[in-house]
């Protein structure tokens, strides 16, 4: 009904029993650092893009 499975259920159910209902609403910073795949320049330009005319021939 959700779009929730079980697994799921059962890892927030166990946050909770162990860490409380605090930790279980809170994110956690992930470990890992992740290199960033899209720098401001580019980011900007996507959006230029979007938000500029479509091409000719195209609706979008």
């Amino acid at each position: 009904m959700l779009g929730i499975g079980e697994c799921k259920i059962d890892r927030v159910k166990k946050l909770y029993v162990e860490e409380g209902p605090e930790a279980m609403l809170a994110r956690k910073r992930p470990e890992r650092k992740y290199a960033r795949k899209v720098d401001g320049e580019l980011e900007a330009r996507v959006i230029a893009m979007s938000c500029s005319q479509p091409p000719e021939g195209h609706a979008r």
